[in-house]
């Protein structure tokens, strides 16, 4: 028997052997009179409301809990699953009554998650890939194996009838010794932040190739590039080519770029070909065309084309028509069917097992570290470079960095495991937290902050509450400003990173959190690896979101605030990660200012030569807790002395540093409607009409702008467009005050427009 028969004959017995897609009807759990299996589900972003609905609609499940960080995702949780609690705390999930959790969220947190699910007797469906990392896949599935537990990998393309079909003709033969395979998977997008093209696009042709071929891959080159965000590094574009037993030959081409989506896989044999369309309406087809070798004629002296000893076969196509059966559903159903056999005592192991996804992961494990090497040859079981496709002398230099820089320290990382890559960040950042009067909300933002493990200094700015007492109670290292001299953020701030340089010397970036703010997890980890893969990037910030976004219009005024622009930037909001080398050459903050603190700082980073970037993840919850009028204008008004002050300070540099915004104020707020009323009387009030045309289209064109270039639904941008033209006034307010302070000598200090709460 040569190899491709006992290849054959491998596959055969597994179609055989394994386990049926369907072992039961959609209500065997009822058949097998046993109750209904009890699902939480995690996460409701671009994949999460396919999976609630497959479990809201399958006979075996119950959908009773739903988790999500984002406020507003939760409300459309309640409006699509009205029967499940709503939490936005993952705790809730593993201490609820529930069978089993799916987890569909960003894969940097697919560890966590899974982990603790397991640790808390849940089974466990998430999505691909199983982990971020080959220890924590393998760690997940040697826990799930403990605990005597389901854990399956979201493969959706292992459950298509399509792939199933490919595989059988694979396992009968009819395509002869199988010559190579080419894939494609490319279309427009979805960029993502959390993972590269390979990990989000390339994992699916992965399972694909393993599971119709029955074997994984020996060794893999990658090559790739980051055309649309350079500067983050994100490959968006990559080719891997794989090496499976036998010498056979495999490619996949994925891309986020291309205005045409197509999905296709194609199977040279020696004596027919197959294609795989998943666009196409008949998704498999048979080839009877190949190329014929006259054996007796090799060798022979050919001078014409005719003596060529090749002839080429084109035959027949033959098209499958294959069942109708949602590759989701199938899955759904087949998880709960392997818990129901759990239940009955007769576990099984899932088509998409963890081992599955173990396999997977370490594919694309090692198709990254190729893609980071240039395209070198790694090995897949080892991790190993086996040999390279670039200059031997410039890889070396490449893994054999000083160990004493941060990009050494975090090359390693990649063959570490994660609880080493954790001690590693901890030693790099330090988190400084400031606050005055912040009541519960400081006894959240340390606790989150401490969750990191890192050093936090907590700085205090003359509170009224217990919030000193609150801090030292957790034992964060606390710093009081002096009272005699003006409070500041920036004082704060300044503060806090000179106390946390004197505990932590080599601490080399400094997460900022404002008191009221509780820290994301993972963020430190996202912004860490960024950060580290350019060392031009002096500050990486990411979206702050109102914990409370509905309670009212201000809350919801504010999350929309916070949502900025992704990329390079020129300021970035409070919760950034800063470069400490760049942050004390330029000085820090300037203590000065009552406000409008960081995109002064900014300013001066960007003249270093450092580079501001904010990327598309979250970074903390907020609780604005601003519920009156009087609040806002307050607000407001800080802005438009901070505006002034900016404009004064920096605007007549080559930046004209928000010298425009400055001159907006004043047209809109003062000179227009000046205008308006002194002609009014000539005009017998047209002037007045004309200055509320003038006022609608200005919101129009706010609103207009908010909805293209920030995605805000229509009722919010024309919101925020309202509230852009009525705060006109108090922003003139303040930079009046501004001006006037400036020309008496006297400094204005900080507005709060917070009131003092107990803890």
């Amino acid at each position: 028997m040569n190899a491709f028969d006992a290849q054959r004959a491998r596959l055969k017995a597994a179609l055989e052997r394994s386990p049926s897609m369907y072992p039961g009807s959609a209500t065997a759990a009822k058949c097998n009179n046993l109750p209904l299996i009890k699902v939480g589900l995690v996460g409701y972003g671009n994949w999460g409301p396919n999976i609630a609905r497959q479990f809201q609609t399958l006979g075996d499940a119950l959908l009773v809990a739903l988790c999500d960080l984002c406020p507003d995702r939760l409300l459309l949780m309640g409006k699509a699953h009205p029967q499940a609690q709503l939490t936005q705390n993952f705790a809730d999930l593993l201490t609820a009554d529930l069978d089993a959790i799916a987890i569909a969220t960003p894969a940097q947190s697919h560890y966590i998650l899974a982990k603790q699910a397991l640790e808390a007797g849940k089974h466990v469906l998430v999505e691909k890939p199983l982990a971020a990392t080959l220890d924590e896949a393998q760690e997940l599935a040697e826990l799930a194996q403990r605990q005597n537990l389901v854990l399956m990998v979201g493969h959706t393309f292992e459950y298509s009838p399509a792939v199933d079909k490919v595989r059988e003709i694979i396992a009968s033969g009819e395509l002869g010794p199988v010559q190579y395979i080419d894939s494609v998977r490319v279309n427009l997008g979805l960029l993502r932040p959390d993972v590269n093209v390979i990990w989000d696009l390339a994992i699916h042709d992965v399972s694909i190739l393993n599971y119709i071929l029955g074997e994984s891959a020996l060794q893999v080159s990658t090559t790739g590039k980051a055309c649309t965000l350079p500067e983050l590094g994100l490959h968006d574009v990559a080719t891997l080519t794989l090496q499976y037993p036998r010498k056979l030959l495999t490619t996949i081409r994925v891309s986020w770029l291309e205005p045409i989506q197509r999905r296709t896989l194609t199977i040279v044999g020696r004596d027919k070909t197959l294609i795989y369309d998943e666009t196409a309406e008949f998704a498999v087809s048979l080839y009877d065309s190949g190329v014929e070798v006259e054996k007796e004629n090799i060798g022979q002296t050919h001078h014409q084309p005719t003596d060529w000893p090749v002839n080429y076969r084109r035959g027949n196509k033959k098209s499958y028509a294959l069942p109708q059966a949602e590759p989701l559903t199938q899955l759904s159903q087949h998880f709960l069917d392997c818990i129901i056999r759990h239940r009955l005592g007769k576990p099984c192991t899932p088509r998409s097992s963890a081992q599955v996804g173990l396999a997977a992961v370490q594919v694309l494990e090692a198709a990254q570290l190729s893609l980071e090497a240039d395209g070198a040859i790694v090995d897949v079981k080892t991790q190993a470079i086996a040999t390279t496709a670039c200059d031997a002398s410039k890889l070396a230099a490449r893994f054999k960095q000083s160990e004493s820089s941060p990009l050494g320290r975090i090359s390693s990382m990649a063959n570490s495991d994660s609880s080493d890559r954790i001690a590693q960040i901890k030693n790099l950042v330090g988190i400084v937290v400031v606050g005055r009067n912040e009541g519960e909300q400081l006894n959240r933002a340390l606790n989150s902050a401490q969750v990191e493990g890192c050093t936090v200094v907590y700085v205090d700015s003359g509170s009224t509450d217990d919030s000193v007492a609150v801090a030292k109670q957790l034992g964060v290292e606390v710093v009081e400003l002096d009272p005699n001299s003006a409070f500041t953020a920036a004082r704060a701030y300044n503060s806090g990173v000179k106390r946390l340089q004197e505990l932590s010397p080599n601490v080399e970036f400094v997460q900022f959190l404002d008191g009221d703010c509780a820290l994301v997890d993972h963020w430190l980890d996202q912004a860490f690896r960024t950060m580290e893969g350019d060392r031009d990037l002096a500050v990486i910030c990411g979206r702050r979101r109102e914990e409370f976004r509905t309670r009212n219009v201000f809350h919801r005024l504010m999350d929309m605030e916070w949502n900025t622009r992704i990329g390079e930037l020129t300021e970035c909001g409070a919760e950034g990660l800063m470069r400490l080398s760049l942050f004390n050459q330029v000085g820090g903050f300037d203590e000065s200012l009552i406000a409008g603190e960081e995109p002064e700082l900014c300013l001066r980073l960007r003249r270093a030569g450092g580079k501001v970037m904010r990327i598309d993840a979250d970074v903390s919850l907020h609780d604005v807790q601003m519920n009156q009028v009087s609040q806002w204008w307050k607000r407001t008004l800080r802005n438009g002395y901070s505006m002034a002050e900016s404009a004064w300070l920096y605007g007549a540099a080559p930046e004209r540093f928000y010298l425009k915004q400055s001159l907006s104020t004043w047209l809109w707020a003062l000179v227009i409607p000046a205008l308006a009323i002194a002609t009014a009387l000539p005009s017998q009030g047209i002037s007045l009409l004309a200055l509320l045309m003038l006022y609608s289209f200005q919101t129009y064109r706010v609103a207009r702008y908010r909805n293209l270039a920030h995605g805000d639904a229509p009722p919010d941008a024309w919101l925020y467009g309202l509230f852009c033209i009525l705060g006109k006034v108090p922003e003139l307010q303040g930079q009046i005050e501004f001006w006037l302070r400036l020309a008496l000598g006297r400094r204005r200090g900080i507005v709060e427009y917070k009131q003092p709460l107990s803890s």
